[in-house]
């Protein structure tokens, strides 16, 4: 202990990053109070969203698809505190985030495995007996006032770029702006769960911890299928005050996430659940097209003859009619409008209430300033291959070991 608050002292530079780990301790408490008194910047994983809501520092989500204000303190902190976090690929951006040359890490955990990760001091404890051992022996210390003032600014920035862009509607309803409509809708009290597709990057980089709703995010292994369950399992264990719901991609939600809602109608459990509508695996089209150029079965499309890409008429999947036929209720939705529409409508629901929403795909305009390791083939073709491969070897060239 003596040797972590020691280095901790002696940064100029620190930041926290909050993991899952924060929220099973039940740590959220003992995380704000050392934060707020030694003036260090909170970033949280996907585990560890809203474990650093009380910390007046707190920069977001870290990572590839994370928050530019927490990216941009991670890349020039020199001492970062990883409190119950696996320290995974998405949140290291591979190797490549943490830039500054002095930097080193301190790692609180439970997990023998993730306490050597990063080269790392290893402090393994509870995370709130952890947490509050390093408060009393920093008490009186305080970061430096310019790495505080960095750090602050560097949010106001952000927060305030996310309400230039969500505050512009475009023509059509994108999924950007739909889950900025879930979020803006969602009370403090109630509980939004997220898992894998696109959604939950735009989460990542635009849900604030301090003002929005508890965020449930799984990302552990992108585990597809996990919304649905996970809302059920909230109302069973009926622990949360407001509104539970669910956001989950047309993808997954095809790939069988009805059983949970023919249980819920059982117990009589209500929750909603918000399908985006973006008619394919969008995510994954994204990772083929960046990594290969082409993109193959991701669309929900009808083959043309011999085409490789499905590029015919989009299928009709009429997803409230499903939800309708098991019992619960449903709309479809077309417009941001209509959306805050429908979700009002939806908490007044006594039975799991599926909202429709169709969106046009389109990528969040904020860039997280982190990279993922994304294998890039070394090959000619097809077209422009070779100039992708380039750029892969030039961000990959950023890659830190530390031992």
């Amino acid at each position: 202990m003596a040797a972590a608050a020691e280095r901790v002292r002696t940064a100029r530079k620190p930041i926290i990053i909050a993991g899952g780990g924060v929220r099973y301790a039940e740590a959220e408490a003992s995380l704000a109070a050392l934060s707020n008194a030694c003036g260090i910047p909170v970033v949280e994983s996907f585990a560890g969203r809203g474990a650093g809501r009380e910390a007046s520092l707190n920069a977001g989500g870290i990572g590839f698809i994370g928050s530019p204000a927490a990216n941009e303190l991670a890349t020039e902190a020199d001492l970062v505190l990883a409190v119950g976090t696996r320290l995974s690929d998405t949140l290291t951006g591979s190797h490549t985030l943490f830039q500054n040359p002095d930097v080193s890490f301190v790692a609180l955990n439970l997990a023998e495995r993730d306490l050597c990760k990063m080269g790392a001091l290893a402090l393994r404890a509870d995370a709130r007996a952890g947490l509050e051992g390093l408060a009393a022996a920093l008490e009186g210390h305080t970061a430096p006032a310019e790495w505080r003032d960095r750090a602050d600014r560097a949010i106001v920035r952000h927060v305030a770029r996310v309400g230039e862009i969500v505050g512009t509607e475009n023509p059509r309803m994108t999924g950007y702006e739909a889950v900025a409509e879930i979020k803006d809708a969602a009370r403090r009290e109630d509980r939004v769960v997220f898992s894998s597709s696109t959604a939950i990057g735009q989460a990542h980089s635009i849900w604030d911890s301090r003002s929005d709703a508890t965020v449930d995010m799984e990302y552990g292994f992108s585990c597809m299928g996990y919304e649905i369950p996970a809302a059920l399992g909230a109302a069973m264990a009926g622990t949360v005050k407001g509104r539970i719901l669910a956001l989950i991609g047309d993808g997954t939600f095809l790939m069988g996430n009805t059983t949970e809602i023919v249980t819920a109608i059982q117990e009589g459990l209500a929750f909603t659940i918000v399908v985006v509508v973006n008619r394919g695996w969008q995510c994954i089209r994204g990772h083929q097209l960046g990594s290969y150029g082409e993109e193959f079965g991701t669309q929900f499309r009808r083959r043309e003859g011999n085409a490789r890409n499905l590029t015919g008429e989009t299928l009709a999947i009429d997803y409230v009619a499903n939800a309708r036929s098991l019992g619960a209720d449903g709309v479809d939705v077309h417009s941001r409008a209509e959306l805050r529409t429908a979700l009002e409508r939806a908490r007044r629901s006594d039975r799991p209430f599926l909202i429709a929403a169709h969106v046009e795909d389109a990528p969040l305009p904020i860039e997280s300033g982190a990279w993922w390791e994304f294998g890039i083939p070394q090959a000619d073709a097809p077209e422009g291959l070779r100039e992708t491969r380039a750029a892969f070897e030039a961000a990959a060239a950023k890659h830190r070991w530390f031992v």
